[in-house]
């Protein structure tokens, strides 16, 4: 969404009461829902679970593109959760060409880099998975832990980093 429409729905909110605009600290103000914003919380929820159920699916090979799924993710993460230390995840998908196999991305002191061909830093979490599988996960329709359980994911790494990846990944909130 573009500022501009950002700015433009935000201030029709505010005018019909589900947000407030508040000051703060930094030049940007802050946006926060008010009760009535709140009172929609599980209409939200709902229109997200219909949506899981029966709208999407299934998914057709068109939507199988790993570039988008990558900066999709890469664009999604919090890069806080791993603290100042560089933190390097390797996403390898088992059934896309060779040549879009592997993609690395870095977490480096609240930057975020998506790289297609190794960056040269040592990995820090393996992430081996199917891309219908990981677009499941992304979009909510199955949780990263079940996927891991049901080994449709295997991730390798150590237990501290490993057991904050599903911090890092800003994942749908929705999960069926």
């Amino acid at each position: 969404m573009s500022p501009t429409l950002l700015s433009k729905r935000l201030k029709e909110l505010e005018r019909v009461g589900v947000v407030q605009r508040c000051a703060s600290i930094q030049r940007r103000p802050e946006w926060h829902l008010t009760d009535a914003g709140r009172a929609l919380a599980p209409v939200i929820q709902q229109l997200g679970e219909w949506g899981l159920c029966y709208a999407q699916d299934p998914l057709q090979e068109s939507d199988l593109d790993v570039t988008i799924l990558t900066w999709n993710i890469r664009r999604r993460v919090d890069p806080n959760v791993f603290g100042t230390r560089r933190v390097t995840v390797l996403f390898e998908f088992t059934d896309v060409p060779k040549a879009k196999r592997r993609w690395w991305i870095v977490n480096d002191r609240g930057t975020v880099d998506l790289c297609p061909t190794d960056p040269g830093f040592p990995v820090d979490i393996y992430v081996t998975t199917d891309i219908r599988t990981m677009i499941h996960v992304w979009v909510g329709k199955l949780s990263l832990e079940s996927a891991v359980c049901s080994d449709k994911i295997e991730i390798i790494g150590p237990r501290n980093l490993c057991s904050r990846l599903r911090h890092w990944l800003l994942l749908s909130p929705i999960n069926m």
